[in-house]
């Protein structure tokens, strides 16, 4: 999985596991869309150092790991929609790109972030 650069996935609902992704260091960007949950497991994409852009729609609920972007480096644009949102902590840690997060449809939040 090292060589994948693009994730694009649409599905009623999405668990990607506990370090999923980790050290994909080509993936440059993800679009996961049409689900009703999208659960992404801690570290999962941890040291996708070239990861820049990463989109989450979901009708239900988001629940991001803890230190789930840890690293990524690049990581510049991130955009959720849903009801739900849940970050883990430190799921944004070190991820020093981060100019855009945008977050649409939301009626609760919930986190521990940086």
């Amino acid at each position: 999985m090292k060589e994948l650069e693009s994730v694009n996935l649409s599905t009623p609902e999405l668990i990607i596991g506990e370090n999923c992704f980790y050290n994909c260091n080509r993936l440059n960007s993800t679009s996961i869309s049409n689900m009703i949950l999208i659960q992404i497991g801690n570290n999962a994409f941890t040291n996708c150092i070239s990861l820049s852009r990463m989109e989450l729609k979901a009708s239900n609920s988001i629940v991001i790991g803890e230190n789930c972007f840890f690293n990524a480096q690049k990581l510049g644009s991130i955009s959720f929609a849903s009801k739900l949102i849940k970050f883990g902590n430190k799921c944004f840690d070190s991820c020093n790109s981060l100019s855009f997060f945008s977050m649409d449809d939301i009626q609760l939040v919930q986190f521990t972030v940086w």
